[in-house]
Formats: C-alpha cells, structure tokens, sequence
C-alpha cells in the first residue's frame, strides 16, 4: 500500500500593477503571504518594508502605449514562468491581458478601485483606447472574480456572473503605530499626500495657503506624491509663483507615508479634498482613513459618506471642496485651536484602532480566495 506524503508547496498567485504605486497592493500581499506563495509584479517601488513575496519591479511610464509594449511583454514573460492558478490585476488597462490568463484557464481577480463608468466622461484623451477599456470592463464582470474598494460601484456592475466581495481600501494599524505629528503651531505645516491634480483641489488649496500666508508667514504646505499630467507640474509652479509661495510650498514626489510624516512633523492637519467629478462624490479618499491613523485632524469634502465618518468621529471638518474661503476658515481655526486640534486626531485614530482598519478587512479576502480557487 503506498501512502501519498501531503504537499507543502502553496498555491501560486500573481498580483499585477502597473499604475503608479498603491498601498493596498502591499497590504492584500501581506494578508495572502502567509497562506499562498505569491508574486508581485509591481511598478513605482518605495521604501517600504514590502511583505515576503517575489518581487519583479517594472518600469512606471505615464503613457499610456509605452505601459502597453514595454510592460505587457515582461507580463507575459513572467505569467509563462511562474504559471500562477490566479492572477490579481489592481489597474483596467490590464484586463486585456488577464482576458488571455482567462482563456488559459487561470483564475483572474480584478481589483476595482475606481468606478471606471462613472469616469469615463471625464477623460479628454485617448478617448478609443478609453472606449475599448471600458468594452472589456464590461467582458470582466463576466468571466473575472471581482473585488470592489466600495459598496458604491456594485451599481455598474449589474450583471456579475463570478464571485465578488467589497473589501474597504482601510489602513493597516501597524503601519501607524510609530508615526507621531507634533502639532507645533508656531512652526505651521500643513500636510497633504497623494496623487497631485485639478481634481484634487490643489489650486484651490495654493489659494487658501496664500490667504493664510498674510497671517502667517511661515506657513508651509507640504506636497507629496505624483502628478496627475505631465502638464499640471508646469502650471502649478506657475500658480506658486503668481502667489509668491516659493518659501512655503515644498514638493517631494513619491514617499511612503512614514517617510512623509518625519519630514512634515510639525503637520497640524490633513488635507482629503475631491471635486464633485466621476465617483469621487461616492468614494471614500483614502488618504481621510490615513490620516486619522495617523493621529491627524482631517478637512475633506463635505460629501454626505465623508461627512458620515467625520461627523460620527469628530475627527475633522468637511468643507465644500470648491470654496477656497471655507478652507482657509477652517485651517485658521485649526492653527488658533491647537489643543482641539490633537484631540481631533486623537479620537480619529482611537476609530481606526475599533473600526476603520484593514484587519477587519483582510479576512474577507482570505475568505474570498478561497471561494475562488474552490470553484
């Protein structure tokens, strides 16, 4: 009688982002590190510490087409070499290729941050391209398994044939535990992170920042992230310049989070305004959740989901995204009340500790692979 020894090789799964950096690929790598073998194919690295998997870093190009023939080959490359039974894609202009890993008979999860339908109207550019990805957006909720970053996109999805879960993009508790701002307010800082753009109100905020700038003349706003065109750096630096700004606007680029706060410590507040554009006006900002964990008061939009957590908290104040005096109200009041100031940011981190965190998020993924490798 011959006795088969148990297997202690892990299933294989192969995680795909091509766009500019996401936190989230790192924390759902971290989740399913300790239960499959999983590879990376990740571009724009930082220095984070980055979880025990395999990593293939690529280059990140902000066109469109050189992503495309540069990267989709080296994509292929890897899939054939590895041979994954699921690949995870986190950006639409890879579902294409992960259309091909369908027809291979590899199970494919497609990661949606974004409600693509709803932005659609709002791109100016390479508008067939956009068309065509939104053709096969539509092919996804048929044959990919789908996760949601938000309850709200399940209404552009109403025909999922495969399995889908809505897992909330929250941070990770231990990524915050050492991060401390020390609200000094004779030294003004105020701190904003992420993807730098028109959407994301900066002219509107530059504005707000000269204002203040008359009561304050040390005042710095500290920029951290990417651009979201190649020619808003050109205008933005025109702004800064019109407003005399030079001294109080520092640009950094891409940096973790952890990085940024020991560069900014003096931050009293941070900065989550979206426009009334695409889905922004249904989608949490993620950088909100961030800055709560990290101790910091919060201005947002004062959009009804937004103002829902902010309210219930009393971790910040929603403005309207548009008004450059609501603003430079609000952040004048932060630096005038800075002992209201720490204990908002207080009572925002003691929510993400019970609430907002990725914990209670990560064992619905560790449920829903494997829903996915079961079918």
């Amino acid at each position: 009688m011959f006795v088969t020894k148990p297997s202690n090789k892990k299933t294989k799964i192969l995680h795909i982002a091509t766009g500019n950096y996401s936190p989230r690929v790192i924390k759902e790598v971290s989740t399913l590190v300790e239960h499959y073998e999983v590879y990376v194919i990740q571009a724009v690295r930082l220095k984070d510490s980055e979880p025990k998997a395999h990593f293939y870093h690529i280059n990140y190009y902000p066109q469109l087409w050189k992503r495309i023939c540069f990267n989709f080959p080296k994509i292929l490359f890897w899939y054939f070499k590895i041979q994954p039974k699921v690949v995870h894609i986190h950006v639409i202009e890879l579902i294409p290729i992960a259309y091909l890993f369908s027809l291979l008979k590899t199970k494919v999860i497609f990661d949606i941050y974004e409600d693509f339908h709803k932005k659609l109207p709002t791109k100016q550019k390479n508008n067939i391209l956009l068309s065509l990805f939104s053709y096969f957006d539509k092919l996804s909720s048929k044959h990919f398994n789908l996760i949601f970053a938000e309850n709200t996109y399940l209404t552009s999805y109403p025909n999922i044939i495969k399995n889908h879960e809505v897992i909330l993009n929250y941070p990770r508790k231990a990524d915050f535990e050492t991060i401390h701002f020390h609200f000094n307010i004779s030294k003004p800082e105020v701190f904003y992170i992420g993807q730098i753009s028109s959407n994301r109100c900066i002219e509107k905020l530059l504005e707000a920042i000269y204002l203040l700038k008359e009561l304050y003349p040390n005042i710095k706003l500290h920029l951290f992230g990417y651009f979201s065109s190649n020619d808003f750096p050109r205008k933005l630096e025109v702004l800064i310049k019109e407003y005399d700004l030079e001294e109080n606007v520092l640009k950094y680029g891409m940096t973790s989070f952890k990085e940024a706060a020991e560069i900014a410590k003096n931050a009293f507040v941070g900065i989550a305004l979206l426009k009334d554009v695409g889905d922004y006006s249904i989608s949490y900002p993620t950088k909100m959740f961030e800055y709560m964990a990290s101790g910091l008061p919060v201005i947002t939009s004062n959009f009804e989901h937004c103002l829902s957590v902010i309210n219930s908290t009393k971790a910040g104040f929603g403005v309207n995204p548009e008004s450059v005096q609501e603003i430079f109200e609000v952040i004048n009041w932060f630096i005038q009340n800075p002992k209201e100031a720490k204990e908002m940011g207080n009572l925002g981190k003691e929510a993400i500790q019970k609430q907002y965190n990725w914990e209670s998020e990560a064992k619905k993924l560790i449920a829903f692979y494997q829903k996915v490798l079961a079918d």
